[in-house]
């Protein structure tokens, strides 16, 4: 058996990944939507994606591009299977990509809606018996950043990005 956690990282790092990558949200017709400003307790402890009124300017058409292959499988911790409460914190801290310097926003494009969801892999199963969901997480990136990207690419102790 394996161990299902959330990497750990420092409030230094969490500040410095929220000051560069944004959650968005997009409503039932699919326009996206940039949150407001959360505090940083609310990072750890807000559902973000539950209050409506968090909804901020909508993310313009060309403002945003998706970075290619760069989705990824996300846990939840959950305290009760029904409810999908996704932390900031939570996606933050699993934001581990060669890319990360280009990062500029996330959104959960997928997410377990039925209880068949718990268990479409032995994994998801797995993971669902140690208390998380499983979503899928798009990274976005500035459609209209110019300037040159570097990757020197610095990792922490434990081999995982540092932005």
């Amino acid at each position: 058996m394996f161990k299902v956690s959330i990497p750990e990282i420092s409030d230094d790092q969490l500040k410095k990944r929220y000051a560069q990558i944004r959650p968005i949200v997009s409503d039932e017709q699919g326009n996206k939507f940039w949150l407001k400003e959360f505090q940083f307790d609310e990072l750890k402890t807000i559902a973000y994606n539950w209050d409506h009124e968090r909804r901020g300017e909508p993310v313009s058409a060309h403002e945003l591009c998706p970075l290619l292959n760069e989705d990824f499988a996300c846990i939840i911790k959950y305290g009760y299977y029904g409810l999908f409460k996704p932390t900031i914190a939570e996606i933050l801290a699993q934001i581990d990509t060669p890319c990360i310097k280009i990062v500029r926003a996330f959104e959960i494009i997928e997410r377990p809606l039925l209880a068949e969801d718990f268990y479409k892999t032995s994994l998801h199963t797995a993971i669902f018996n140690a208390s998380y969901h499983v979503a899928t997480v798009r990274l976005y990136t500035y459609a209209n950043d110019s300037h040159t990207y570097k990757l020197d690419i610095e990792t922490d102790d434990e081999g995982r990005f540092i932005v």
